[in-house]
Formats: structure tokens, C-alpha cells, sequence
């Protein structure tokens, strides 16, 4: 990733050249972009040194996350990870040809397959996912400590429940 002005600096110029746009609410969303930024840009490089790609890391994962023996609809996987769905049709054949996923019959939709993680695909999203969350962990505990991280969690998860609460879902 190309280098970035810092944040501070980024906040200060909205300061300096635009006072009005200089909110608290401004702030907040333009730190929590940057925090994207630098966490998406982390973990792409801990994903991509297991020579796999990040939309493919989301749906093992996804698919992991459901209760054994793993498989859901392509739709219900659609909803669940950050694609188009030309996209996951991609993914989901390159993930196949991998042999990570299988499609299997849907005994409640013959005109549609679910997919489901096969042994290799579970092995390689645990893979993926423990070298993910040692690098969040070591990411945090850098920055903050267990106090901090705590509130951390506490209000991100509040702010995402009352913004989700005012969606219709």
C-alpha cells in the first residue's frame, strides 16, 4: 500500500482549511477509515503469504463459521462476505478447483447446490484465521492495553448495534 499522510496531519489540514467539516463525528469516521486501511492492509499481507486471496479467505472463513459440516447456500454466502456475486462465482470455482469446497445437492432446492467446506478447506481456513488473529492480537497489544482494548470493543460494538438497529435488515 502506498504510504499515507497520518491521520493527525489528514485531521489538522480539515482544521486548518475546512473548520466547519472539523466534528467529532468527522473525526471519529475519518479515523475509523484509516483504522480500516491499516487492518485491511495487515491482514492482506498475512493472507496473501498463505497464497490465498482475501475474498477467498472471507468465504472459507465464512463457511467455517457455520456448524459442521459446514455449508450454506451461495446466497446466504453471498450476504455474508463483501463481493458481487460475479465475484463469488469466481471465487467459488477457483476455492473448488483448489479443493477446498465441494457443491453438493440441496435436498430442500433441487434446482440449486449448497457448498461445503471439504477437510482440505477447513485445514486451510483454521490456517488462515490463526496467522489473521495472531497478527490482530500483536496489532492491538502494540497500541493498547487489555483496558483499553475492552473499551475499544465496548463502544464500536454499541455504535455498530444502534446503527444496525436503524437499518431495515
Amino acid at each position: 500500500m502506498e504510504e499515507k499522510y497520518s491521520l493527525q496531519s489528514t485531521l489538522k489540514r480539515y482544521e486548518e482549511n475546512w473548520p466547519e467539516m472539523a466534528l467529532p463525528e468527522s473525526e471519529a469516521v475519518v479515523t475509523l477509515m484509516r483504522l480500516n486501511d491499516i487492518m485491511t492492509e495487515a491482514t492482506n499481507q498475512t493472507i496473501h503469504s498463505l497464497d490465498i486471496s482475501h475474498l477467498a479467505f472471507e468465504v472459507l472463513v465464512t463457511l467455517r463459521s457455520y456448524p459442521a459440516p459446514h455449508q450454506v447456500s451461495p446466497t446466504d454466502l453471498y450476504k455474508s462476505v463483501l463481493c458481487s456475486s460475479g465475484g463469488m462465482t469466481k471465487v467459488l470455482k477457483s476455492l473448488e478447483d483448489d479443493g477446498y469446497i465441494s457443491r453438493i445437492d440441496n435436498l430442500d432446492d433441487k434446482r440449486s447446490k449448497l457448498v461445503q467446506l471439504t477437510a482440505t478447506g477447513i485445514t486451510k481456513a483454521e490456517e488462515v484465521m490463526e496467522a489473521v488473529c495472531q497478527g490482530d492480537k500483536a496489532f492491538f497489544t502494540n497500541a493498547l492495553n487489555d483496558e483499553e482494548i475492552k473499551n475499544l470493543n465496548k463502544l464500536l460494538r454499541l455504535l455498530v448495534q444502534k446503527l444496525e438497529g436503524t437499518r431495515n435488515l
